[in-house]
């Protein structure tokens, strides 16, 4: 008798590094059209439209910042 374990489709893995708007948004629990608003009021974003989320949180903090100093 062979044993046959459990077929798991594999997700392909989310890179901290380099995320999508829909990995970040999903991953913050954010609404993607949030993160598209970053995005265009400068949240920095790789050539090719991915996000790192070291410097995506660097952004908002600075950001957030700002608003405290005003």
């Amino acid at each position: 008798m062979t044993e046959h374990a459990p077929s798991v489709q594999a997700s392909p893995a989310m890179s901290p590094t380099a995320l999508t708007v829909a990995q970040l948004a999903r991953l913050l629990g954010l609404a993607e059209q949030k993160v598209r608003e970053h995005v265009a009021d400068g949240a920095p974003v790789s050539a090719d439209g991915m996000i790192n989320l070291v410097h995506y949180t660097a952004w908002l903090n600075r950001r957030l910042g700002q608003r405290d100093g005003d």
